[in-house]
């Protein structure tokens, strides 16, 4: 049985007016008043009230904003919502009804609406503890379970407007429930620009995004059920400044007639799993001695170079590197100081490629290579010089050469192309191959050219 004592709240920035139905209704119930919007939704948080006052003009936001904000409320969905106008127009009141609204008060209050109030008071609440009960704790059961799962998750409505924003969403975005339901700026959790989010894609006004999935997803995917989506993507989060790599599933929800009411989209954060991932790929394409990418990552590097520089009509140049009687070198001081000899002369050559388009490999054994994109033979040959240069000025030991020097020194071979349909890129590497031959063939500490020494 409906209890005669009711809990009142009134949300109006005119203190006159809570005063006023305090005083109209201090037989029926207590009345608890908010001047703000956002005030309201703090305080109406921790509430669970019989009925809801709601003026259509707050400082801070509409009273329509306001009724959609309570109505996404897992408690208060169901709540009884009296909107108060001082316009007596049937648009407002419509307005006021399709939003969920029950009643409205028109402004200002006297004695005989007060007893109207009073009546629609009492028949709100009738209606609320009436045979309603059942399909209201399951549809609020369900609401607090999505609420407090442990994995982000948020629904949006079918008119695109956020009616449940959990917890953990809250924790993995910064923004604030309160701040995002009843609105349309999910996209504010994870862009600093507006734009299209996973879940908005199974909004019929929104099926023609799907043709653009691939570029707002690296990995976009139609589920086998050919309703739900699924996303991988980097984000960096706007409200934290956490860059995080989110797994992303957005489902319909369809009412018993198979209409679309609602959109889920749940969010796993895979950063962590991702991370340790690239970490592995990284290690699989660096040489651990050097640091340089190894045989494996220059072989994949100078294919995709090839064809970029053949697609632009650009110049691509290959410098292959042989440390001078290296053999020799680890014979007479052992294989710890062979192999940091080899880490010298990979330093040397990463210090003297000052273009972040450059790339240095080891490509085996007392072996190294550069690969020079949109660079011709001049360029190819400049850099080669800085090469030995730097490694002279080392003054590096290497008393077991059959020469008169006595440090490390090191033979380039040269090979420049400009790639086209007919050629691939093995003819660079054989080219570069056949010039260092030669560059050891004369002696060494040179470098050449194909079909000419220096």
């Amino acid at each position: 049985m409906l209890s005669q004592y009711l809990d009142l709240f009134v949300v109006d920035d005119d203190d006159f007016i809570v005063t006023q139905l305090g005083a109209f209704l201090k037989e029926k119930g207590s009345v608890v008043g908010a001047g703000t919007g956002k005030g309201a939704l703090e305080k109406l948080s921790n509430m669970s009230p019989d009925v809801i006052f709601v003026d259509i003009g707050l400082p801070d936001m509409s009273g329509f904003e306001l009724i959609r904000h309570i109505k996404s409320m897992a408690h208060l969905s169901n709540t009884p919502i009296i909107m108060i106008t001082a316009n007596s127009g049937v648009e407002n009141h419509i307005t006021t009804l399709e939003l969920g609204a029950d009643e409205f008060l028109t402004k200002p209050i006297d004695s005989t609406l007060t007893i109207e109030l009073v009546n629609k008071v009492r028949r709100i609440g009738e209606r609320i503890h009436a045979g309603e009960g059942t399909a209201r704790y399951e549809n609020t059961f369900a609401i607090s379970l999505m609420e407090n799962l442990v994995t982000p998750t948020f629904v949006i409505n079918a008119d695109g407007f956020v009616v449940i924003w959990n917890r953990a969403c809250e924790k993995l975005t910064g923004l604030r429930a309160i701040d995002v339901i009843g609105t349309n700026n999910h996209w504010r959790g994870f862009y600093d620009t507006q734009r299209v989010c996973l879940v908005d894609m199974l909004l019929p006004k929104m099926h023609r995004a799907q043709e653009s999935s691939a570029e707002l997803y690296n990995d976009f995917m139609k589920s086998e059920d050919r309703h739900s989506l699924h996303a991988e993507n980097w984000c960096v989060m706007p409200l934290k400044g956490e860059k995080k790599y989110l797994a992303i599933d957005a489902g319909p929800i369809y009412d018993a007639n198979g209409k679309l009411i609602a959109a889920v989209e749940t969010l796993s954060d895979l950063t962590e799993l991702k991370e340790t991932q690239s970490k592995f790929e990284k290690l699989s394409t660096i040489d651990a001695l050097t640091g340089l990418g190894n045989r494996g990552f220059f072989d994949v590097q100078l294919d995709a170079l090839w064809f970029s520089t053949r697609r632009h009509k650009q110049a691509i140049s290959l410098l292959m590197i042989d440390v001078d009687y290296f053999k020799n070198f680890n014979d007479y001081y052992g294989h710890p100081r062979g192999d940091e000899c080899l880490k010298v002369v990979a330093e040397v050559i990463s210090l003297s490629l000052t273009r972040s388009l450059d790339m240095s490999f080891r490509y085996g054994g007392e072996e190294f290579c550069v690969l020079l994109p949109d660079t011709d033979t001049d360029g190819a040959e400049n850099i080669a010089k800085r090469i030995i240069e730097r490694l002279d000025s080392r003054q590096m030991e290497h008393q077991n050469r059959p020469k008169l020097k006595q440090t490390v020194s090191i033979s380039i071979g040269i090979s420049s192309y400009r790639p086209t349909a007919e050629l691939d890129s093995k003819a660079l590497v054989l080219s570069a191959d056949k010039a260092l031959y030669e560059a050891k063939s004369q002696g060494r500490d040179c470098y050449v050219i194909a079909g000419s020494v220096s």
